[in-house]
């Protein structure tokens, strides 16, 4: 689920910040057999701050409602990447 990997990666993203070390992958698990890695790398980092600035694009134009849903953790995320 695209929601659940964005989500990890700003944990990821939020641990490099507090700790200065950088976690090399996220796990998602879905029951006991469905897991599944995501790498943080550069590719994902790009892929994060480009689905933080959709949201940032959505919120200034009245998006979706489901974007307002996630409008407190989105501003903090942003804000710590900025």
């Amino acid at each position: 689920h695209q929601s659940h990997r964005v989500q990890l990666l700003a944990y990821a993203s939020l641990v490099e910040t507090n700790t200065k070390k950088s976690p090399p992958y996220g796990i998602l698990k879905y029951g006991e057999k469905d897991v599944h890695q995501v790498f943080w790398d550069q590719h994902a980092k790009e892929s994060l701050f480009s689905s933080i600035k959709e949201i940032q694009k959505l919120m200034v134009e009245g998006g979706a409602k489901e974007i307002m849903n996630v409008k407190e953790s989105a501003e903090t995320v942003a804000e710590d990447m900025l």
